[in-house]
């Protein structure tokens, strides 16, 4: 907080792995992510001075990483014209080939996904892409590691559900 850069950088360090896992879980694993936290941390860094609690630094960079993340893809949303996502990768094999059946359906995973919330979403980024453990989530979104437990186990549950049946829930269920 005293404008020192190294200590500025050894937070970077520490809490970058957590900023991309939120970063990727708004942006669906855009290539902008790298972007969107470099910009988070820099206004991080800029309003350091706005941080009355040092211990919530990291449920407070998480909103900024989410802020950021959003505002990009709002942007990005009023500024494409061609959906990407009607554009078939070449190269990828189609689901419904015989010889893909032990394949995992990552176009079904994918549109499940797509159903969560971002703060489910987050949830899952955060546990599986960050690695990180129920206390760190629940410091990083700044709730208890039990009720960050709770709320994963939801999201689990729900996403289990989708892929079983096929059918997205209600996006407000959890």
């Amino acid at each position: 907080m005293a404008g020192e850069r190294p200590a500025f950088e050894a937070l970077v360090s520490r809490h970058l792995r957590r900023a991309r896992a939120v970063a990727g879980a708004v942006l669906d694993g855009n290539e902008a992510i790298d972007d969107v936290v470099q910009e988070a941390f820099l206004l991080a860094y800029d309003h350091l001075g706005q941080l009355t609690d040092p211990a919530g630094f990291p449920a407070w960079l998480t909103t900024i990483v989410r802020n950021q993340a959003l505002a990009w893809r709002r942007k990005r949303r009023r500024e494409r014209s061609i959906p990407l996502a009607s554009i078939a990768e070449p190269g990828l094999r189609s689901t419904d080939d015989p010889g893909t059946a032990a394949e995992p359906d990552l176009d079904r995973l994918r549109r499940a996904m797509e159903q969560l919330t971002p703060e489910q979403r987050t949830l899952l980024a955060l546990r599986y892409e960050a690695g990180l453990n129920l206390a760190d989530i629940g410091e990083t979104l700044g709730i208890s590691g039990e009720n960050a437990g709770k709320r994963l186990q939801r999201t689990q549950a729900q996403l289990a559900r989708m892929l079983q049946h096929g059918q997205p829930d209600a996006r407000g269920s959890r």
